[in-house]
Protein backbone atom coordinates (compact mmCIF):
# COMPACT_ATOMS: atom_id res chain seq x y z
CA UNK A 1 0.00 0.00 0.00
CA UNK A 2 2.70 2.04 0.72
CA UNK A 3 4.67 1.72 -2.38
CA UNK A 4 8.21 2.70 -2.65
CA UNK A 5 7.56 5.99 0.14
CA UNK A 6 11.01 5.83 2.07
CA UNK A 7 9.90 5.24 6.04
CA UNK A 8 12.40 8.24 7.19
CA UNK A 9 10.48 10.46 4.88
CA UNK A 10 6.66 9.27 5.52
CA UNK A 11 5.08 11.09 8.86
CA UNK A 12 2.20 10.82 11.14
CA UNK A 13 0.35 13.52 8.74
CA UNK A 14 0.78 11.22 5.49
CA UNK A 15 -0.59 8.29 7.56
CA UNK A 16 -3.49 10.10 9.30
CA UNK A 17 -4.55 11.01 5.72
CA UNK A 18 -3.71 7.53 4.77
CA UNK A 19 -6.03 5.79 7.37
CA UNK A 20 -8.90 8.43 6.65
CA UNK A 21 -9.08 6.83 3.22
CA UNK A 22 -10.28 3.69 3.88
CA UNK A 23 -10.69 3.07 8.01
CA UNK A 24 -14.64 3.22 8.55
CA UNK A 25 -14.79 2.86 11.83
CA UNK A 26 -12.83 3.26 15.32
CA UNK A 27 -12.23 -0.12 15.70
CA UNK A 28 -10.51 -0.18 12.22
CA UNK A 29 -8.32 2.84 12.55
CA UNK A 30 -7.20 1.85 16.20
CA UNK A 31 -6.52 -1.85 15.11
CA UNK A 32 -4.07 -0.10 11.67
CA UNK A 33 -2.51 2.65 14.16
CA UNK A 34 -1.58 -0.57 16.26
CA UNK A 35 -0.13 -2.67 12.86
CA UNK A 36 1.99 1.14 11.97
CA UNK A 37 2.94 1.13 15.65
CA UNK A 38 4.87 -2.04 15.35
CA UNK A 39 5.77 -1.46 12.39
CA UNK A 40 7.43 1.71 13.16
CA UNK A 41 9.27 0.54 15.86
CA UNK A 42 11.31 -1.81 13.95
CA UNK A 43 11.97 0.69 11.35
CA UNK A 44 13.29 2.34 14.69
CA UNK A 45 14.98 -0.37 15.86
CA UNK A 46 16.62 -0.67 12.72
CA UNK A 47 17.29 2.78 12.59
CA UNK A 48 15.55 3.13 9.44
CA UNK A 49 13.81 6.08 11.18
CA UNK A 50 14.10 8.60 13.91
CA UNK A 51 10.85 8.69 15.53
CA UNK A 52 7.68 6.74 15.85
CA UNK A 53 5.56 8.39 13.87
CA UNK A 54 2.43 6.25 14.20
CA UNK A 55 2.47 6.97 17.82
CA UNK A 56 1.89 10.82 17.08
CA UNK A 57 -1.55 9.71 15.68
CA UNK A 58 -4.51 10.22 18.15
CA UNK A 59 -6.54 6.72 18.03
CA UNK A 60 -10.29 7.02 18.09
CA UNK A 61 -13.15 6.60 20.64
CA UNK A 62 -14.73 3.21 20.13
CA UNK A 63 -17.90 4.59 21.69
CA UNK A 64 -21.32 2.64 20.55
CA UNK A 65 -23.10 6.43 21.24
CA UNK A 66 -20.83 7.77 18.59
CA UNK A 67 -23.18 6.73 14.92
CA UNK A 68 -19.61 5.49 13.31
CA UNK A 69 -19.01 3.12 15.53
CA UNK A 70 -22.20 1.12 15.38
CA UNK A 71 -22.65 -1.30 12.76
CA UNK A 72 -25.76 -1.35 10.60
CA UNK A 73 -27.37 -4.38 10.02
CA UNK A 74 -28.49 -5.14 6.37
CA UNK A 75 -31.65 -7.52 6.63
CA UNK A 76 -31.43 -10.99 4.69
CA UNK A 77 -34.09 -11.45 2.29
CA UNK A 78 -35.13 -14.72 0.59
CA UNK A 79 -33.13 -13.66 -2.54
CA UNK A 80 -30.31 -13.14 -0.80
CA UNK A 81 -30.35 -16.49 1.12
CA UNK A 82 -30.94 -18.42 -2.13
CA UNK A 83 -27.52 -16.39 -3.58
CA UNK A 84 -25.43 -17.58 -0.09
CA UNK A 85 -27.31 -20.61 -0.37
CA UNK A 86 -26.23 -21.54 -3.80
CA UNK A 87 -22.61 -21.10 -2.47
CA UNK A 88 -22.75 -23.34 0.28
CA UNK A 89 -21.37 -26.63 0.84
CA UNK A 90 -23.99 -29.24 1.29
CA UNK A 91 -23.68 -29.73 5.18
CA UNK A 92 -23.83 -25.69 5.26
CA UNK A 93 -27.14 -25.72 3.02
CA UNK A 94 -28.66 -28.15 5.76
CA UNK A 95 -27.91 -26.15 8.49
CA UNK A 96 -28.76 -22.94 6.98
CA UNK A 97 -32.36 -24.85 5.82
CA UNK A 98 -32.73 -26.09 9.85
CA UNK A 99 -32.03 -22.65 10.97
CA UNK A 100 -34.58 -21.20 8.79
CA UNK A 101 -37.45 -23.84 9.09
CA UNK A 102 -36.95 -24.60 13.11
CA UNK A 103 -35.85 -20.86 13.84
CA UNK A 104 -32.84 -21.83 16.06
CA UNK A 105 -29.76 -20.34 16.69
CA UNK A 106 -26.42 -21.53 15.15
CA UNK A 107 -25.74 -23.92 18.34
CA UNK A 108 -28.79 -25.50 18.88
CA UNK A 109 -28.02 -26.39 14.75
CA UNK A 110 -24.79 -27.60 15.68
CA UNK A 111 -25.97 -29.79 18.91
CA UNK A 112 -28.98 -31.29 17.33
CA UNK A 113 -28.18 -34.92 17.35
CA UNK A 114 -30.13 -37.53 15.54
CA UNK A 115 -30.88 -39.27 18.52
CA UNK A 116 -32.94 -36.08 18.74
CA UNK A 117 -35.94 -36.96 16.17
CA UNK A 118 -37.87 -39.61 18.06
CA UNK A 119 -41.86 -40.28 18.24
CA UNK A 120 -42.57 -38.00 15.37
CA UNK A 121 -41.15 -34.74 17.25
CA UNK A 122 -37.75 -33.18 16.95
CA UNK A 123 -36.49 -32.29 20.60
CA UNK A 124 -34.61 -28.99 21.35
CA UNK A 125 -32.92 -27.74 23.91
CA UNK A 126 -31.99 -24.16 24.04
CA UNK A 127 -28.91 -23.92 26.00
CA UNK A 128 -28.96 -20.21 26.78
CA UNK A 129 -31.77 -20.47 28.74
CA UNK A 130 -32.03 -24.16 29.81
CA UNK A 131 -31.01 -23.17 33.28
CA UNK A 132 -33.78 -20.70 33.83
CA UNK A 133 -37.31 -21.27 32.29
CA UNK A 134 -38.96 -24.67 30.70
CA UNK A 135 -39.65 -22.73 27.55
CA UNK A 136 -35.87 -23.73 26.67
CA UNK A 137 -37.30 -27.41 26.01
CA UNK A 138 -38.79 -27.52 22.83
CA UNK A 139 -40.77 -30.16 20.89
CA UNK A 140 -41.00 -29.49 17.20
CA UNK A 141 -43.13 -31.37 15.07
CA UNK A 142 -41.56 -33.45 12.39
CA UNK A 143 -43.00 -32.61 9.17
CA UNK A 144 -42.03 -33.43 5.61
CA UNK A 145 -39.36 -30.61 5.28
CA UNK A 146 -37.75 -31.44 8.67
CA UNK A 147 -37.45 -35.22 7.76
CA UNK A 148 -36.43 -34.47 4.17
CA UNK A 149 -33.72 -32.30 5.84
CA UNK A 150 -32.65 -35.45 7.94
CA UNK A 151 -32.88 -37.83 4.92
CA UNK A 152 -30.30 -35.38 3.00
CA UNK A 153 -27.64 -34.91 5.83
CA UNK A 154 -27.37 -38.73 6.33
CA UNK A 155 -27.22 -39.18 2.43
CA UNK A 156 -23.76 -38.10 2.25
CA UNK A 157 -21.61 -40.92 3.56
CA UNK A 158 -20.25 -39.48 6.46
CA UNK A 159 -21.06 -41.51 9.58
CA UNK A 160 -21.61 -38.85 12.51
CA UNK A 161 -24.44 -38.62 15.33
CA UNK A 162 -24.99 -34.87 14.25
CA UNK A 163 -27.56 -33.52 11.90
CA UNK A 164 -25.04 -30.53 10.56
CA UNK A 165 -21.27 -32.29 10.21
CA UNK A 166 -18.32 -32.52 8.19
CA UNK A 167 -15.30 -34.79 7.81
CA UNK A 168 -12.73 -32.28 8.29
CA UNK A 169 -10.13 -32.24 5.60
CA UNK A 170 -7.44 -33.16 7.78
CA UNK A 171 -7.44 -35.35 11.07
CA UNK A 172 -5.41 -34.32 13.79
CA UNK A 173 -5.59 -35.17 17.18
CA UNK A 174 -5.37 -30.98 18.57
CA UNK A 175 -8.41 -30.56 16.44
CA UNK A 176 -10.77 -33.61 17.21
CA UNK A 177 -9.88 -33.55 21.19
CA UNK A 178 -12.90 -31.84 22.66
CA UNK A 179 -15.26 -31.88 20.42
CA UNK A 180 -18.18 -34.73 21.21
CA UNK A 181 -17.28 -35.75 17.95
CA UNK A 182 -14.61 -35.94 15.02
CA UNK A 183 -17.30 -34.57 12.59
CA UNK A 184 -18.40 -31.98 14.81
CA UNK A 185 -19.05 -28.40 13.55
CA UNK A 186 -18.30 -25.79 15.99
CA UNK A 187 -20.59 -22.74 16.03
CA UNK A 188 -17.69 -20.08 15.50
CA UNK A 189 -16.85 -22.54 12.27
CA UNK A 190 -20.13 -22.19 11.38
CA UNK A 191 -19.96 -18.51 11.19
CA UNK A 192 -17.01 -18.48 9.36
CA UNK A 193 -18.35 -20.65 6.80
CA UNK A 194 -21.63 -18.72 6.44
CA UNK A 195 -19.51 -15.90 5.56
CA UNK A 196 -17.28 -17.51 3.50
CA UNK A 197 -20.65 -18.41 1.11
CA UNK A 198 -21.65 -15.06 1.74
CA UNK A 199 -18.62 -13.20 0.42
CA UNK A 200 -18.63 -15.73 -2.49
CA UNK A 201 -22.00 -14.26 -3.19
CA UNK A 202 -21.22 -10.96 -3.99
CA UNK A 203 -23.85 -10.08 -1.80
CA UNK A 204 -24.01 -7.94 1.67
Amino acid sequence: ELGTRVIARTDCMFLEDWMAGFCKTADQWNKWRYVLVLLWRFAVSRKLAATCEPEKIEPRSTSKKLAANRKVRQQLDVAGFEAIHAKAPPWLQVAMEQSLVTLQARKEICNTRYADYRDGYLFVIRDKVSGESDMAFIRIALTAQLDDLRRRSLADGVLSTFLVHRAPDRRRRNWTEGKPHWTYVHPEYLSKAFAEARGASGLY
